[in-house]
């Protein structure tokens, strides 16, 4: 066994130390210990210098630039030098709009292919139900029958799926199905099963409101009823509109003439408007005393009066009585055109004195649509007389 201190390592760290060697030992060279104290130098002359480096950049970082300052224009030079990019909000707005959705054509369906649809309507497949709704929406008036029909069974996923497709269907921009949509839900909603009841009158009340009311307006003026409606602007009052149908405005007025075809039935759609505030109604409706009746419970809170045919155009607020003060005239209206204005007072119409607003609608309702009529006005401290062609309602 070769003895522990005549090993070579042994040796060295021996020689290192400075101990004294046994005597069987060999001597150290002395450029091998030479050797070894350079590389521990080195060593520690490179870990010297990371340090330093380090510190260096450190220092560097927390130092304050020295670098010159740039001198800083004045801020009108700088808005001269500056050009900024003028962004197009067109572009913008085509960036940001989606494409519309691209309408589909109706379906030119029978009788047949439509009672399978409905009857898909129930279905326990979800996409037969998917598409006979699709398919179903897009029959026009030809699926509305069989639609309400389906909505009065005893199935009650057919009624709710019957229902909701009525419902988009009184959405469609083609105003002929909308308004048999319309009629489908109103029948539903006054005397169809109760489930049928109950969700067609919260479909109408709720998400069919303000449609439902541009549904009123655009029947009425189809069965030939004129409607006026007021439109409040800031710095003029309430100035009255023919016709024309304002979102904005209050439909305050609703004249049915020899040009209404609605009947007693089409009042309806008067109940839909609860701006609604008068009704005038002239002879040329003969309704009885009993259909009167029944039209102002139909229209609780409206103001109805029955008139002749012949239409000057001008409205009175007056609280003064024995005085009929011009609060409105209705442009484009025989008034209009005569060159009658608001805050002009009637004194008589054709030589007879006219004592406040009703005497004057009593003194009109004599006359017809094309009569001219002679009006004396007091217009501040002028007395003046207009000839007016009398229009027609």
């Amino acid at each position: 066994m070769p003895r522990l201190d005549n090993h070579p390592t042994t040796d060295r760290l021996s020689a290192f130390r400075g101990r004294n060697r046994r005597a069987n030992c060999a001597p150290i060279h002395p450029a091998s210990v030479r050797r070894q104290y350079a590389f521990k130098l080195t060593r520690l002359l490179s870990l010297f210098c990371i340090l330093l480096v380090g510190v260096s950049a450190t220092a560097s970082e927390e130092t304050p630039s020295t670098a010159t300052p740039v001198e800083k224009k004045p801020k009108a030079e700088k808005a001269a030098d500056e050009k900024p990019v003028e962004e197009k909000p067109d572009e913008k707005k085509v960036k940001e709009k989606k494409p519309a959705a691209k309408a589909q054509p109706a379906l030119n369906a029978t009788a047949t292919e439509v009672q399978q649809w409905v009857q898909k309507l129930d279905s326990d497949i979800y996409a037969e139900r998917q598409a006979a709704m699709k398919n179903l929406r897009r029959c026009g008036t030809a699926g509305i029958t069989a639609l309400a029909a389906a909505a009065r069974g005893s199935n009650l996923e057919a009624t709710a799926r019957a229902i909701e497709v009525l419902t988009q269907m009184y959405e469609s921009p083609d105003p002929e199905v909308a308004m048999a949509a319309d009629e489908a839900l109103e029948g539903l909603g006054e005397n169809g099963p109760a489930v049928a009841i109950v969700r067609t009158q919260q479909a109408l009340s709720t998400t069919l409101g303000p449609m439902r009311r541009r549904h009123a307006i655009t029947a009425v003026k189809r069965l030939g009823g004129n409607i006026i409606a007021t439109m409040t602007l800031d710095e003029e009052g309430e100035k009255e509109v023919e016709a024309d149908v304002n979102e904005e405005g209050n439909i305050a007025h609703v004249v049915l003439g020899k040009k209404w075809t609605g009947g007693l039935s089409g009042v309806k759609y008067l109940q839909r408007l609860p701006d609604l505030r008068f009704l005038s109604i002239t002879k040329d409706i003969a309704l009885t005393a009993e259909e009167q009746d029944q039209l102002r419970a139909k229209l609780a809170g409206v103001r109805i009066d029955i008139r002749s045919s012949a239409y000057l155009g001008i409205k009175s607020q007056s609280a003064i009585p024995d005085i009929c003060i011009i609060h409105t005239v209705v442009p484009k209206s025989p008034a209009d055109r005569a060159g009658l204005r608001a805050e002009d007072e009637i004194t008589h119409l054709d030589g007879l004195r006219v004592p406040g607003f009703i005497a004057l609608t009593t003194l009109l309702s004599e006359k017809r649509g094309g009569d001219i009529v002679y009006l004396e006005v007091h217009r501040g401290d002028e007395f003046l007389e207009f000839e007016v062609t009398l229009g027609e309602w």
